[in-house]
Parts: structure tokens; C-alpha cells; sequence
């Protein structure tokens, strides 16, 4: 490599650099917040069946994200339920970005988890289901708005793990149990 080219090389690295940083001292960043909107199958076969949960990421910034990706996996009761990966994190600058969360659920994962959850629920009447979330969230981050374009010159990998209660609606669960005994007496 010629001197000329390796400068202009260098430039290149040092504007994106640079961009990145601007884009992300225009204001203080804010968290963005998601929301559930609906689910959709998308395949089934006899072991498991994969589930596409549509979510809604608002986010306040005037600055978007994308080049981030997540894989993941939901646990109760020490059983894995749910799982997914490479799902894309991308978000639009000061509005709404609608993300498919693709998601394959292992049948038998899921009866494994089920039996200690619905056992915890009779023994303690506790109607709430433990869910640890485990993942690792991932890229080359780009920050971007209408009028410029900053790439991090670096990549990341961040693991995570948190454990959350998720309420379940008491009441159909009673529901869903005393129709289950009177089968049974039958």
C-alpha cells in the first residue's frame, strides 16, 4: 500500500469514528419501550411449533440503531421454553419500529416446564411464572438519523441474564383447573 492510500484509509476509519460519536452526543439517549401486538405460526411439525410474536419497539431518540442482533432463550422452573437467534435489533429514529421476534418452541421443553410450574401454582397458589431471560446481544452498532450514517469501529458481545415474574390471569387458570378435575371425575 502506497502512504496515500493508507492515509485515505485512515481517514475513512476516523470520519466514521467520528460520525458515530456525533450522532450519539446529540442528545441524551433515552430507552426505548416495547410492547406486545400480536403472534403468528409460522410452522408446526410433531416436536415443535415456531411462533413469530410481534412486538413494538417506540423509540424517543432522534437517532436510530441497527447492526444488532440478539439471541435468546426463556427458562421457568429450570426448563427452557422458548428460544431464538440472530434476531435483528433495529430501531427507527423518534417512532415506531415493528420487530418479529421469531421464536421456536421444543414441545417437550415446554410439558417439562409446565409440571413443576403448575405443581408450584396448587402448592403455593402463587400465580405468577418465573421466567429467567438468557442471551447475548451482539453486532457492530450504527447509529443513523435522516441525514448522516455513524458505524462503531467496533464489535461487541454482551451477555445477559435476568429473571422476571410475569403474572398470569388468576382466574382463568382456576378456571382451566376445575374444567380439568370435572374431566376427570367423568
Amino acid at each position: 500500500m502506497t502512504r496515500t492510500s493508507v492515509f485515505c484509509f485512515g481517514m475513512v476509519i476516523f470520519l466514521a469514528g467520528c460520525m458515530l460519536n456525533r450522532l450519539a452526543s446529540k442528545v441524551e439517549l433515552k430507552e426505548p419501550t416495547f410492547s406486545y401486538l400480536r403472534h403468528e405460526a409460522a410452522s408446526l411439525d410433531e416436536t415443535k411449533v415456531d411462533v413469530n410474536f410481534i412486538i413494538n419497539a417506540y423509540n424517543p431518540n432522534p437517532v436510530g440503531l441497527k447492526n444488532v442482533y440478539v439471541d435468546y432463550a426463556l427458562l421457568t422452573e429450570g426448563s427452557q421454553f422458548l428460544k431464538g437467534q440472530g434476531l435483528s435489533l433495529k430501531l427507527n429514529p423518534a417512532g415506531d419500529t415493528e420487530i418479529t421476534v421469531p421464536t421456536e418452541i421444543v414441545f417437550i421443553e415446554l410439558i417439562n416446564s409446565l409440571g413443576p410450574l403448575v405443581e408450584r401454582i396448587l402448592l403455593t397458589g402463587d400465580y405468577s411464572v418465573p421466567v429467567t431471560i438468557k442471551g447475548v446481544i451482539y453486532g457492530k452498532p450504527t447509529l443513523y438519523d435522516d441525514f448522516e450514517e455513524g458505524t462503531s469501529l467496533l464489535s461487541f458481545n454482551w451477555e445477559f441474564s435476568r429473571r422476571e415474574n410475569i403474572p398470569l390471569p388468576e382466574q382463568q387458570i382456576k378456571n382451566i383447573m376445575q374444567m380439568m378435575l370435572k374431566q376427570k371425575i367423568h
